[in-house]
């Protein structure tokens, strides 16, 4: 899913070996050691960092980002939880990710015989955040915490 599309209320999924599938909607982003992060009201706990946050609509299951941890204030209560969005992850690691149609081709010699063409192609949307995500903590007066 494009950064672009990550916007407030948008609603996302988050599995973690903690909390197991929770889900939430956005509620804004921060800065994370230096990354936009997208802040979200999900439930998580220390554990589920590095699970898979998505999205399922219309479009189908799409890979939206990384769990990184929870987002308190200065009173260390809880605002939400953040994730670090996909196309991020991907350009920090000049990494792709292969993007398949309904059918697959097969590259090894166990193939089936009936193998066709994928179609395929790699997410290369733009990295940008939409501009009407609302920063959580103006001036970076959070506590961050890696779970």
């Amino acid at each position: 899913m494009p950064n672009a599309a990550q916007t407030t209320g948008v609603l996302v999924g988050k599995m973690g070996i903690t909390t197991g599938w929770t889900e939430g909607s956005i509620i804004g982003s921060i800065n994370w050691y230096g990354t936009t992060a997208m802040v979200t009201n999900y439930w998580s706990s220390g554990g589920d960092s590095g699970g898979p946050v998505w999205r399922y609509d219309g479009a189908g299951l799409r890979a939206v980002g990384m769990h990184v941890g929870s987002v308190l204030d200065q009173n260390k209560k809880r605002i939400g939880a953040a994730y670090i969005p996909i196309n991020t992850l991907l350009d920090q690691w000049g990494a792709t990710l292969p993007v398949f149609a309904k059918t697959l081709t097969f590259a090894s010699e166990d193939a089936p015989s009936d193998s066709i063409d994928s179609g395929g192609g790699t997410l290369d949307d733009a990295t940008a955040l939409s501009p009407d995500v609302v920063d959580v903590c103006p001036g970076n007066d959070c506590v961050l915490v890696n779970e």
